[in-house]
């Protein structure tokens, strides 16, 4: 697998990209941001620097003077290793000695003092360099009067604190007490380079005592200096906010040589995260697809941020963690690394991404979209939080791979939506924060198990009921998603593992009654569910026999949710549509006998169901005309015409925070194909003050005065 696909352009091979000190993906999983140690392991091509800045050192050498060198560059971009480079190949020739002075070591300016020139000492020769450790000492004196001990290396400790007190206790002015020191390590004939890593972490304070140190103290003849600091961070710590140019003219006096680490080249930077990328998903058993874009397609913005080999290095362990908190069937794995490069590249803006959830999946509720509150987000606020105008830019590219909806062409619909387990899919953002399931959250797994119980024949559907039934109407809304998602086809779709089935249709059949309803009627679980199964029927094998399909639809004990299940397929998308209709014919007369009985009933009725669409669904699988002499055999005995009217009052909610239900019109044209063309109630007069959101059968029939017409056209011929 090549992640970013940057192995071969055309017919030019790139260069052989081995990794640096930052990557030790090659060694171990483990990312430990060390040094290599080698020059065998340099992997960016650097070992001719490495023996250039020695045969630098070797040429300029002189026991007249004192030489200074810097390698200067980027934090993270390999200085450490190169410094270990040069000190390989300086003992491969046995003609230096090397003192490693560590600034980091001391907490004062005596002990920063003390430990150059222990460090110095220690670096000298133990049979020749005897007397220049002791000049070293006076000198050490000298600049520090508090210092009561410098170490000298090779002596033993009686003797080194003799000979130490010795040279204290002869007090000595500065340039006699260099000459002197100078002469003996000049006597000691072997250089010295004295190497100071990290410069540039010192504050500014230590930073003046350092460079005090090389510039006055330490410029013994024959000791020469390799400085090693982020020139940029390095000038800001020395200087005063506003003499940055000072701070750069100064080090001009003290550095001769400065060195520049080259930056890494596009293609390393590409083959370091492609080589690092296929490690870290093939050590993890989850492979990225050849085929897969998104990576490719944010080449130019890796280039941008991970210019060196650490910030690279931090980038891949950043990846390997976080995919190891996660099943990679819960989420994607490409949005999970994007995440992880924001969240190491950009901090502020990963931090505010949790207050962006609504507008990054467009989860809108329908009261925000009912009222208008569908309105562009200011991305740019958000992306002020990336800095610059450059990083901007490349958190935005980012973005429009990770969270459609932030591109010109993002929106409710269409390509800015994200699909299911994608970090812009609502019901999947945050498990990518939390790096786990969410409480409020549902396993794809557990759906997928859920699914496969209920598509065995028998009683086998409790885990999807349980999902279902769940407390909290948010889980239940989540689980109706994810179970509908993954149990249907999108059309043209081939999916053998989302394969309809009448053992699965039955259970969603059998819980439909279970369903709670919200006050929104966009989010009535029951009528989703109903949605579900119609779909379901839809996509059901021809050969279906009607008896069977039969059994499954009454599988609901409740006649309203049946018809609406089969009043919702779709004649151009069923391939049984046949055997639906004769299902249907058959519920179409359970229809009429509950229509009959709540007429009969006449205000102490039920008015949740909804009478009107029982008509509707006669009309469309029954027979009106049967229908009509049922109904019209009653009239004046058990129930009135204006009952009948009633039941043709058509009520919906007002969407609003609490939708209520409230009349909403009569339905003239049903009613004329049921009712007598004859009836004293036609002259009744229209009421006007009636309250619209009294949806009882009284109030009903008060509405329905002087809108109910007679009928115009002639009755319905009886079915034949």
């Amino acid at each position: 697998m090549a992640a970013l696909q940057l192995q071969r352009v055309g017919s030019i091979e790139l260069p052989s990209l081995q990794g640096c000190r930052h990557l030790s993906v090659s060694d171990n999983a483990a990312w430990r941001d060390d040094p290599i140690r080698s020059i065998a392991k340099d992997r960016l091509n650097r070992g001719h620097i490495a023996r250039r800045v020695v045969d630098l050192l070797g040429n300029a050498h002189s026991w007249d003077s004192s030489l200074v060198c810097a390698l200067t560059g980027p934090w993270g971009s390999g200085k450490s290793s190169l410094l270990e480079m040069i000190c390989e190949i300086l003992g491969e020739r046995n003609e230096w000695s090397i003192a490693r002075f560590s600034p980091w070591a001391s907490s004062d300016l005596d002990g920063l003092l003390g430990e150059f020139y222990a460090s110095l000492s220690s670096a000298l020769p133990t049979d020749r360099g005897k007397q220049a450790r002791n000049a070293l000492a006076v000198c050490a004196q000298v600049v520090a009067p508090a210092l009561k001990l410098v170490p000298i290396a090779g002596e033993p400790l009686a003797q080194n604190a003799r000979l130490v007190w010795e040279a204290l206790s002869k007090p000595t002015p500065w340039r006699q007490a260099f000459d002197g020191a100078a002469a003996a390590l000049r006597e000691a004939e072997r250089p010295v380079l004295v190497i100071v890593d990290d410069l540039d972490r010192l504050q500014r304070d230590e930073l003046l005592a350092v460079l005090k140190v090389v510039r006055l103290l330490g410029r013994f003849p024959g000791v020469n200096y390799l400085l090693a600091y982020d020139e940029q961070t390095f000038h800001e710590n020395q200087a005063d906010p506003h003499s940055y140019e000072y701070a750069r003219r100064f080090m001009e006096k003290i550095v001769q040589y400065p060195i520049t680490i080259p930056p890494m080249l596009p293609s390393q930077i590409i083959g370091q995260l492609d080589e690092g990328l296929t490690r870290i998903t093939s050590d993890l058993n989850r492979p990225l697809a050849s085929s897969e874009p998104r990576l490719s397609q944010l080449r130019d913005v890796f280039e941008h941020q991970l210019t060196t080999p650490r910030a690279i290095g931090r980038f891949l362990a950043q990846v390997r963690v976080a995919l190891t908190y996660h099943d990679p069937r819960e989420i994607d794995d490409v949005d999970l690394i994007l995440l992880a490069f924001i969240r190491v590249q950009f901090p502020d803006l990963y931090a505010a991404l949790p207050r962006w959830r609504g507008p990054l999946t467009r989860s809108l509720s329908p009261w925000e979209w009912a009222n208008g509150r569908d309105k562009t987000p200011d991305w740019a606020e958000l992306f002020s939080r990336a800095g610059d105008s450059e990083d901007q830019q490349d958190a935005q590219d980012i973005f429009e791979v990770l969270f459609p909806v932030t591109s010109k062409h993002g929106g409710l619909s269409g390509p800015g939506r994200s699909g299911p387990g994608q970090a812009g899919h609502p019901d999947y953002f945050s498990r990518y924060f939390v790096h786990t399931i969410p409480e409020n959250d549902i396993a794809d797994t557990l759906i997928a198990e859920a699914l496969s119980e209920a598509r065995e024949e028998g009683e086998h559907q409790h885990l999807m009921t349980k999902l279902l039934t769940s407390r909290y109407p948010g889980k239940t809304d989540l689980a109706l998603d994810k179970l509908s998602r993954a149990s249907t086809s999108t059309r043209g779709e081939q999916r053998t593992d989302r394969q309809a089935t009448l053992p699965l249709l039955s259970a969603v059949m059998s819980v439909l009654t279970r369903l709670e309803s919200l006050p929104s009627p966009l989010f009535r679980h029951q009528e989703r569910a109903v949605r579900w199964a119609a779909d379901l029927i839809e996509q059901l094998p021809p050969a279906t026999e009607p008896n069977a399909l039969a059994t499954s639809i009454n599988c609901c004990n409740d006649l309203s949710p049946r018809l609406q299940v089969l009043r919702s397929v779709r004649p151009d998308r069923s391939s049984c549509f046949e055997t639906v209709r004769s299902v249907a014919r058959g519920q179409a007369q359970d229809a009429l006998d509950a229509f009959l009985e709540n007429l009969r009933e006449k205000d102490k009725a039920d008015t949740s169901p909804s009478m009107l669409s029982y008509l509707m669904f006669i009309q469309q699988y029954g027979s009106m005309p049967a229908a009509r002499e049922a109904i019209q055999a009653e009239l004046g005995i058990s129930y009135s015409v204006e009952d009948l009217a009633a039941r043709c009052v058509n009520t919906v909610y007002r969407l609003m925070e609490i939708p209520i239900p409230r009349i909403e019109d009569f339905d003239q044209e049903i009613f004329a194909l049921l009712a007598p063309t004859e009836d004293p109630f036609y002259d009744e007069s229209i009421v006007n003050d009636l309250d619209e959101y009294d949806v009882s059968w009284a109030n009903r029939r008060a509405y329905v005065h002087g809108r109910a017409s007679a009928p115009t056209t002639a009755p319905l011929a009886p079915d034949r």
